[in-house]
């Protein structure tokens, strides 16, 4: 498997210098964002879809775990406002990560 995927890189890479010294920067790397698109643009959607549903989970655990203690109002507050910017965080951070892969989805054929 190592071996296959080596060959892959080494011909992709040779496609990519090849490209590069015939027709220049900009065609190389279109033919480099082309063939990323191809080879990884499932792999991307699977593994953000898998971190959507893990922060989700985590979250939903948490929240739980945030009902069941009894804590003084302070500490209350304190966690609910630690929660709140952990959950805006992680928004925006997935929302990046799909800004990001609209982006090399973008790239024209």
């Amino acid at each position: 498997m190592r071996r296959i995927r080596a060959h892959a890189i080494v011909k992709h890479l040779e496609s990519y210098i090849s490209t590069f010294e015939s027709k220049g920067k900009e065609a190389a790397l279109n033919v480099h964002v082309k063939s990323f698109r191809r080879e990884y643009s499932f792999l991307l959607v699977f593994v953000s879809f898998f971190w959507v549903i893990t922060v989700l989970m985590n979250k939903i655990r948490g929240f739980h775990s945030f009902l069941k203690l009894e804590m003084s109002p302070q500490q209350e507050k304190l966690n609910y406002v630690s929660h709140t910017v952990s959950m805006k965080l992680q928004v925006f951070a997935f929302i990046k990560a799909l800004f990001l892969v609209s982006q090399v989805m973008r790239v024209p054929n």
